[in-house]
């Protein structure tokens, strides 16, 4: 699957000149192997205790950060509920990818 991100992400960014997020979480990542990140950053699903409120994570290798958190499944804004609820400290990443 490495190499199949890999392509799909050539083809986001060469269709839409913009380089998109990796979106995964822990447990698969670890069975992929990637050796170098893929996207322009990660966007980690880490739920914790998935009890609806943030907890830490650890960044899984070969990536540094992580640029969204999805912290739970089971959030609720409103009166909608289950949603996924994710944070992040740094928007710019998220509103405007320059392009590539």
């Amino acid at each position: 699957l490495t190499t199949w991100s890999r392509r799909w992400n050539e083809a986001v960014v060469t269709g839409l000149r913009s380089e998109p997020l990796f979106y995964s979480y822990p447990y698969f990542i670890r069975h992929m192997r990637p050796r170098v990140p893929i996207g322009s950053g990660l966007w980690l699903a880490s739920y914790g205790a998935n009890d609806g409120k943030r907890h830490p994570y650890v960044v899984p290798a070969p990536w540094t950060e992580v640029v969204l958190h999805q912290y739970t499944s089971r959030g609720r804004i409103g009166g909608i509920y289950p949603l996924d609820l994710d944070y992040t400290d740094k928007l710019q990443p998220l509103l405007a990818f320059p392009p590539v």
